[in-house]
């Protein structure tokens, strides 16, 4: 994550999920923990373009894509 300006931050790198080993159903919201597992969940948004993740698929946050706002 960018260093906040006004409150906001984006990521400045891509975000690579794990490829799906099985069919992880309907994506529509993400979410940043402070963990990788077993985390607080700190922050969490719909996406824009809900995906349906399928074996082999790899969910991936493009580069300045994902922008935090804290108000």
């Amino acid at each position: 994550m960018t260093v906040p300006v006004e409150g906001q931050s984006e990521n400045s790198a891509q975000i690579d999920f794990a490829e799906a080993t099985s069919n992880w159903g309907l994506i529509t919201h993400i979410g940043i923990r402070d963990q990788a597992y077993d985390g607080n969940l700190m922050y969490f948004t719909a996406i824009d373009n809900p995906k349906n993740i399928l074996t082999g698929d790899q969910f991936k946050v493009n580069a300045d894509k994902l922008k935090l706002t804290l108000t």
